[in-house]
Order: structure tokens, then C-alpha cells, then sequence
């Protein structure tokens, strides 16, 4: 979720800044700025530095081998009909995002009056409302059904849109504005969410590829429809067409979403596991859903080393009955039972096993691959906070 608050903040902040500078200054000073932050941003960016990549051979990828790829990533998708559905109602979701930017200057100008501080005012209630849409995004966490909250973002989205074009004024639009904001992050939630729970694993990256590539043409189309409606139906009537129609869209579809709902597959006691772990709690609904299926169950008898001090970390592990004994150098450190994890020092630091834990009683555990486990905890700040919170305080405890 981490992606969706930056998103939603930078939605919130930029234009409310936006309002400000062009309130007390004027138009140069916003391009000023602007240039500015991206400046900023590309030194930033100039100084990643990429980890054990192999550089790629010159030609090695030929043009075909491109659009293969690419026919590739379509075809995984036209080929499944229950993907082919939630892709195309977040296709449609795009277009009505890409629409937006050109809705909230019209609104602005021609429908309340209040100038080009207004747009920037009006974005950033957007913002808001997509603060309190990713914030909602948490409760889908273990939750078996997704098409409930998939409806209620098209609705909150399509009703606020149809209200402004019916009623509108100046005092209640940027609450129905932040109102059709909260959608957003709804709806692309759920809807990605639903996806990894149908997707195969060898399928999933390209069925995201393919979304990604939908969300660049979703925009750019949005911003092209949007002027037609305009000239043909005016401000207020492309307002509320704009509404009533990607409501109606995934309403039509709403029973065969409920089927594949029901057919998809919920891991809640993984899920609620990893929810319970301070080094995972933060994580988005779609993350924490994807490691939960990649959780691989692990049987180990008593009197059994599950890792030793000074071998390579490969796994991170959650006991999920019985209980281990944590030791350095022969010494004994921490016995740890149901709820409890280790393996994370050696995978968050780089650096070979610290202590070497043994099996006290038969234990049950699962266990997540080094790759999968970084990708989770690293990408996300709260959850990298976290675990270095953790594994301060037990270097601290061993010694180191």
C-alpha cells in the first residue's frame, strides 16, 4: 500500500501547494517549482545504485522477441474469462481517472466560478479523498469478499460525479470532489487484490503488466473523451453521464464478479498470522495477500537444527505450533513459541546465520523464501522501520 499513499498524498499535497503558489504569485512560480522538484528528483533517482544485475548484451533482445513478450502478456489475459472481466472494469476505472484532471478545470471554471486556485483546491480534496480510500484499504485485509467493496468505490465515485453535474455549487463540490476520490484507491485495491487471487503465480506479472499498460492508455484516453462529451452534451450533462456510467458498468457485471469472488481462494489463517506480525501489519491488502500464498509450510522433529550460526540466509520462518530455542555459541539466548519468527537478521543485514535455532518439541512452521520476503518488508517504510526495530533489539540481545 505504500505505492497508494505516496500516490494519494502527492495527489493531495501537489495541487494544494498548486492553489497556494498561484494565489499569492502566479503561473511562473508553479512552473518554477515544479522544475524544481524534478530536478530534485532526478539527482535522487541518478544515485540508485542497481545490486547484482548482469548487464545486458548488446542485441540481445530482438524487436520480435518484444512484441512476442507483449502479444504474450494480452494473450494471458484474452484467453481467461474471469481475468478478461476485472481487467476491462479497471480499464474502464482508468479511463474516468484520466478524465479527472479535465472534469476538475471545467468544474472550476465554467461550472463554479472560482478560477485557476480553485483546480488546484479541488485536486487536493481529490487527495484527500484518496487518502481515506487507501486508508479503508486496510479492512480488505482477510476479507472473503471483494465484490461488496469493488461496488461501493464505483458508487462513491459515479454518485459524487452526478450529483456536481445536477447540484452544482461551491461549498459542495470539493466534499462530493473528495467523495469520488475515495473511489479510486477503492477500486484499484479490490480490483488488484481480486486478480492475485485467481491469477496463477506464472501468470501474475503479466497480468499486472498488461494493467499497468491499460492504466497509461486509460488516462490518455480519458483525456481525449472528455472534450467530445463536452462539446456535444456541456458541463453539467458530461458531469453526470461521467457518473451514472461506471456505476451501471460494474453493476451490470456485478453477478459474474460475485462468481468469481466466490470461487476465489482467502488463506485467512496466513493472512491473519502475518497481520499479526509487527514487521508485516503495514502491509497493503494485495502484498500481504500475495505472501501469504507463498508461505511454504515446514515439519521439523525435535532436537532438529532448523538454521545454524554461520550458514547463509535463504528463508525467513513463523512457528506455528511447538516451540524452538534460539543459542549463540552454545550459549542459550530465547525460546520462542507459537507467533514468534527468526530468520530475518540474516536476510535484512546480508550477512550469514547469528544464532542457530533448534527445534525444543516437534514443531510446525512456515517459512518465506529470502526474495519474497525482502521484496515485502523492504518496499514498505513502516515494515522496514519495524524490522530494524527488531533486529537492533536482538543483536542487541545476542551480544553482537
Amino acid at each position: 500500500m505504500a505505492a497508494g499513499w505516496i500516490e494519494s498524498l502527492s495527489v493531495f499535497g501537489g495541487p494544494a501547494l498548486a492553489g497556494v503558489l498561484l494565489g499569492v504569485s502566479g503561473p511562473g512560480t508553479i512552473f518554477l517549482v515544479a522544475a524544481g522538484a524534478l530536478l530534485c528528483s532526478a539527482f535522487l533517482v541518478a544515485r540508485v545504485k542497481a545490486k547484482g544485475v548482469a548487464p545486458v548484451a548488446q542485441g540481445r533482445v530482438a524487436a520480435s522477441g518484444v512484441v512476442g513478450e507483449l502479444l504474450g502478456r494480452f494473450g494471458a489475459v484474452a484467453d481467461e474469462r474471469r481475468l478478461r472481466l476485472v481487467v476491462s472494469l479497471m480499464g474502464a476505472h482508468f479511463v474516468f481517472a484520466g478524465a479527472i484532471d479535465i472534469l476538475l478545470v471545467v468544474l472550476a471554471y465554467r461550472m463554479l466560478d472560482i478560477g485557476g486556485a480553485g483546480v488546484g483546491f479541488l485536486n487536493a480534496a481529490f487527495g484527500i479523498g484518496g487518502i481515506i480510500g487507501a486508508a479503508l484499504t486496510v479492512l480488505l485485509v482477510a476479507r472473503r469478499r471483494l465484490v461488496p467493496p469493488l461496488l461501493t468505490g464505483a458508487a462513491s465515485w459515479g454518485v459524487a460525479l452526478a450529483a456536481i453535474g445536477l447540484f452544482p455549487n461551491r461549498f459542495a463540490a470539493p466534499v462530493l470532489v473528495a467523495v469520488a476520490g475515495i473511489g479510486r484507491p477503492l477500486i484499484d485495491v479490490t480490483g488488484r487484490t481480486l486478480l492475485q487471487r485467481v491469477v496463477a503465480d506464472r501468470l501474475l506479472s503479466r497480468v499486472f503488466g498488461v494493467l499497468e499498460g491499460l492504466y497509461m492508455a486509460g488516462l490518455a484516453l480519458g483525456l481525449v473523451i472528455v472534450p467530445g462529451l463536452l462539446a456535444l452534451l456541456g458541463a453539467r450533462a458530461t458531469f453526470f453521464v461521467s457518473g451514472v456510467f461506471l456505476p451501471l458498468l460494474f453493476l451490470l457485471a456485478s453477478r459474474r464478479l460475485a462468481e468469481i469472488d466466490a470461487a476465489s481462494i482467502v488463506p485467512e489463517a496466513k493472512l491473519m498470522l502475518l497481520r499479526s506480525l509487527p514487521l508485516f501489519a503495514p502491509l497493503s491488502a494485495p502484498v500481504i495477500e500475495r505472501l501469504a500464498s507463498r508461505l511454504d509450510p515446514v515439519e521439523v522433529d525435535a532436537g532438529t537444527a532448523i538454521v545454524r550460526q554461520g550458514d547463509p540466509g535463504d528463508r525467513f520462518y513463523i512457528v506455528t505450533a511447538g516451540e524452538v530455542e534460539v543459542s549463540k555459541d552454545g550459549r542459550p539466548l530465547a525460546t520462542l513459541e507459537k507467533g514468534d519468527f527468526f530468520g530475518e537478521i540474516a536476510l535484512l543485514r546480508d550477512v550469514p546465520r547469528t544464532a542457530t535455532v533448534t527445534a525444543r518439541t516437534n514443531v510446525q512452521l512456515y517459512a518465506l523464501e529470502r526474495d519474497d520476503f525482502l521484496e515485502a518488508v523492504t518496499g514498505h517504510p513502516l515494515s522496514k522501520e519495524a524490522a530494524d526495530t527488531v533486529t537492533r533489539a536482538r543483536l542487541d540481545d545476542q551480544g553482537a
